[in-house]
């Protein structure tokens, strides 16, 4: 099993071990709840962001400026918590097992 890229992250790699759970693994009643229950592949960090309110009763314009302007406040939200991660370090990536030149 071949990958394109010399580094993987976490969700990566539950992925690569998921799919061989479920390739490899079958027969016991354990095997078939670890196919349906996931398994966290390693300690999780939830960053979230929510964007300023949006009053309609007060916004003087069409639905599609409010649209607009809730699209970029949202937009703001997620490229603050970007910028907010990568400059903590970013994500955690380790050298891929199944990269081959």
């Amino acid at each position: 099993m071949a990958s394109v890229n010399s580094r993987i992250t976490q969700e990566e790699i539950a992925e690569h071990l998921k799919r061989v759970r479920n390739d490899y693994c079958k027969g016991t009643l354990r095997d078939t709840i670890n196919r349906f229950v996931p398994q966290p592949a390693g300690p999780r960090c939830a960053h979230i962001r929510v964007p300023e309110p949006l009053g309609l009763h007060a916004f003087r314009g069409s639905i599609d400026d409010a649209l607009a302007e809730l699209h970029s406040r949202m937009q703001a939200a997620v490229t603050t918590s970007v910028a907010e991660l990568e400059a903590a370090g970013g994500f955690i990536f380790y050298q891929n097992p199944f990269y081959h030149r």
